[in-house]
């Protein structure tokens, strides 16, 4: 048998490297569930009405907000930077298992890794949305429905949403499936996640709008306390 087939057959776990590996996807993930709570404070209870005809923002709206702006960006941004790392450690705890080169942990790793980078995207989305972009619009046209109609128009680009809502609820139906056969997460958890990855889902495909991602929060929260756990039986 040659070398790499012998490394290829043999993995060696170091002593610890366990423990660690699920304390640090238990700290992502409650990271993110964290950072992902303020979203929904902010645009409930936080964000100034908008003053627009119909109730659509104008150019003096963005302005208005942009005191909050630099908070969204940084929600999302963490959001992303806790999901890319809480995939990552998923995706090592499944070397302790010898599964590293198989379909579903590559897909996986991949599928979070994508949603990471989509919150990231909404983060510079946002930025864009509340700085040069509003600016330069009151500076191009003082007609409320033509700044209203660009607004709309950039929001589309805040569909960066669109995929961190795929790339999760693929992520959540690995675990929930792979991972579990991997004893990476039990039965409750792995339950938990496939109905996340549905609720995530269904709103998407149905009334194509992100509201499933709230079960981010609650879902990452559980998975955070579960792995920590974890991380001190194993």
């Amino acid at each position: 048998m040659s070398a790499v087939a012998d490394q290829d057959a043999v993995h060696v776990v170091r002593p610890g490297a366990v423990p660690r590996l699920y304390r640090t996807a238990g700290v992502a993930a409650l990271a993110g569930a964290l950072a992902y709570l303020v979203q929904p404070v902010l645009v409930f209870v936080v964000n100034p009405p908008t003053t627009g005809p119909n109730g659509y923002p104008v150019v003096s709206d963005l302005i208005a907000a942009r005191g909050l702006a630099p908070v969204e960006v940084l929600v999302f941004a963490t959001v992303g930077v806790a999901t890319i790392v809480l995939a990552v450690a998923v995706h090592a705890l499944r070397t302790t298992t010898g599964s590293l080169r198989s379909v579903p942990a590559m897909t996986g790793l991949a599928l979070g890794v994508v949603a990471g980078l989509g919150w990231i995207g909404a983060a510079a989305a946002s930025m864009a949305v509340y700085g040069l972009f509003a600016t330069n619009l009151g500076e191009i046209t003082d007609d409320i429905v033509m700044q209203q109609a660009a607004i709309q128009t950039a929001l589309v680009g805040t569909g960066m949403l669109s995929i961190p809502v795929i790339g999760t609820a693929g992520w959540f139906a690995v675990l929930g499936t792979s991972g579990r056969r991997a004893r990476i997460v039990g039965w409750p958890m792995a339950v938990v996640a496939l109905l996340a990855a549905a609720v995530i889902l269904v709103p998407a495909v149905v009334m194509l709008l992100p509201f499933g991602m709230l079960a981010v929060i609650p879902v990452y929260a559980a998975l955070g306390v579960a792995f920590l756990v974890k991380s001190r039986r194993v």
